[in-house]
């Protein structure tokens, strides 16, 4: 994990499945299985309002059946021998809006307009 943790050996194949809210009408957003090295998954979304979102770790072949929470999952699956240690971590990349911008911008100007004033006195 990046924090460092150790997981022990011996993982199930994991599907994550997110969902844009909380009831069974929230839209799958995304799901991947075998999204990075080996039998990892990683979901990877553009940008992201501020929101509830549920994610959902299934063992492979429990896929989502339809566009929303409230459709299920296929249920199928198993371990296959493997143990149920997995775990994810969750982590953002914040982008400045354009707003961000502007706003820097306006800043960064006030502060020359500043300094020139008191380069003429």
């Amino acid at each position: 994990m990046a924090g460092g943790t150790v997981i022990p050996a011996g993982g199930f194949d994991p599907i994550l499945s997110l969902f844009g809210g909380t009831t069974a009408a929230a839209p799958l957003i995304t799901f991947d299985d075998d999204g990075g090295p080996g039998l990892d998954s990683m979901i990877l979304t553009g940008y992201m309002p501020a929101g509830t979102y549920r994610l959902a770790l299934t063992v492979f072949s429990n896929f989502p059946v339809g566009p929303t929470w409230g459709h299920g999952f296929t249920g199928g699956g198993g371990f296959g021998g493997r143990t149920r240690n997995y775990a994810f971590d969750v982590t953002a990349e914040l982008v400045p809006e354009p707003a961000s911008f502007l706003l820097l911008g306006s800043g960064l100007v006030a502060l020359g307009l500043v300094a020139r004033r008191m380069r003429i006195r």
